[in-house]
C-alpha cells in the first residue's frame, strides 16, 4: 500500500497516543504487587467487557505476533506495516531511526518467545485538540532472544483505544 492511502489515519483522533502513567516495576514492595494484581483484574475485566476480541488467555499470543511483526516491518524498513503495529510517536522515532541510521533508545531483541501479562489498566486523558481519549493499557512481560543468543526480560506496553472497535486494533505503546 503506497501513496495517498498510506497516511489515511496518521492525523486526528484515531493515531492520538496517551501517555503511559504507570508503568510496570517489577521490584514494587509486596502491598504494591497485590494492589497491582487487583486493579489488573478489574481493569482486564473491564477491557474484556468492552472489547469482545480480547481474551486475557491469548493475549500474549497476540502480543507476541505483533512484536515480532514491529521487528521484521523495522528492519525490512516497511514503514505502512509499522504505522498499524505501534502508535505514533514510537512509529516516528522508528521512522527516524531507519531514515538517519541510528540507534534507537531501547532494546529492540529480534524474537519474543514467551509472554505474561504482568499488568492492565485504563487511561483517560485529554490531548492537544483532541476530545477525550480512554485508553487500554496492557504491559506484557516478555521473553526475547537478543542478538546474542540469551534470553533477557523487557516489559512492554500495549495500547488499544478503548472507541475504535477494529478487531485486534493493538499497538505497541512501549518498549522498556
Amino acid at each position: 500500500m503506497k501513496g495517498p492511502k498510506t497516511l489515511t489515519g496518521v492525523l486526528g483522533k484515531n493515531s492520538y497516543a496517551s501517555t503511559i502513567m504507570h508503568p510496570y516495576n517489577p521490584q514494587e514492595p509486596f502491598y504494591f504487587k497485590l494492589y497491582n494484581k487487583i486493579m489488573t483484574n478489574f481493569h482486564a475485566s473491564q477491557i474484556r467487557h468492552h472489547f469482545l476480541d480480547f481474551d486475557r488467555a491469548h493475549f500474549p499470543e497476540l502480543s507476541i505476533s505483533i512484536y515480532n511483526k514491529t521487528y521484521k516491518a523495522f528492519h525490512d524498513k516497511d514503514k505502512p506495516e509499522l504505522l498499524q503495529l505501534v502508535t505514533l510517536p514510537n512509529y516516528e522515532l522508528l521512522k527516524l531511526a531507519m531514515k538517519n541510521n541510528v540507534d534507537l533508545p531501547f532494546i529492540f531483541h529480534p524474537l519474543a518467545l514467551k509472554a505474561k501479562l504482568v499488568q492492565a489498566n485504563i487511561i483517560s486523558e485529554r490531548g492537544d485538540n483532541v476530545e477525550n481519549s480512554t485508553f487500554a493499557h496492557i504491559t506484557m512481560e516478555m521473553i526475547c532472544k537478543s542478538k546474542e543468543g540469551s534470553e533477557v526480560t523487557q516489559y512492554n506496553v500495549f495500547e488499544r483505544r478503548m472507541d475504535v472497535k477494529k478487531k485486534e486494533a493493538w499497538r505497541l505503546a512501549l518498549i522498556e
